[in-house]
């Protein structure tokens, strides 16, 4: 099953400038077996907090990343010293939010604005949120996925990609409110959290073909 590590690392302000440079020395991940693709930036309500999402062909392909590449391409990079915190969640992808045959390639090659919505939901409504997932917000969005995480049963990522940050806003004043009222989404949640953010060009990391 597809993986999807979200990555949220609080920046010193002084350190930005260091941080978003070595981000940008990732891109040997695309020489890594099952790797399928990463991107970042950072977010709106927070310009000091950096948002990175990578994808994983499965869990055997990421944990062989995280065993023998990961640790050297940190060390090479010395990034660990340019932010003061780092959270990780690893998510498995339940489905994608679009039915186009190239959603995935678009999403990680084409994507310039992300919103993601991170919910605890209620034990009992799990399935219910499940499905309004899958029957409501599918045919509203633009293309992205709906993942569960690994460590939580109750913690869902929803991740959607734009063209641009305007087609996101058209979407929130067209759709978004009729969406809402149809979902009726507070029903079902504990807890909901939301982050949004442009695309850092130089943080995009694409797979090279043969390690596919």
């Amino acid at each position: 099953m597809l993986i999807i590590k979200k990555i949220h690392c609080k920046v010193d302000e002084s350190a930005k400038d260091a941080f978003q440079y070595q981000q940008s020395q990732w891109q040997e991940l695309k020489r890594c077996e099952g790797f399928l693709g990463q991107l970042g930036g950072w977010t709106e309500a927070n310009p000091s907090a950096a948002v990175i999402f990578s994808f994983w062909e499965n869990k055997d392909a990421y944990q062989y990343f995280m065993d023998y590449i990961h640790d050297e391409i940190l060390n090479k990079t010395a990034q660990a010293k340019t932010y003061h915190s780092i959270s990780i969640t690893l998510f498995e992808k339940q489905f994608s939010l679009s039915t186009k045959a190239d959603q995935m390639s678009a999403f990680l090659d084409r994507t310039q604005f992300v919103r993601l919505a991170l919910t605890t939901v209620k034990q009992e409504y799990i399935n219910r949120f499940i499905e309004k997932q899958k029957n409501i917000w599918n045919p509203g969005m633009h293309g992205g996925f709906f993942a569960r995480s690994q460590q939580d049963n109750r913690y869902f990522l929803v991740l959607s990609g734009w063209e641009n940050q305007a087609y996101h806003q058209q979407y929130m004043e067209k759709h978004f409110p009729e969406l809402t009222k149809n979902a009726n989404p507070m029903d079902d949640l504990e807890e909901i959290a939301g982050e949004r953010f442009r695309v850092v060009e130089e943080w995009r990391v694409l797979p090279d073909p043969i390690y596919l």
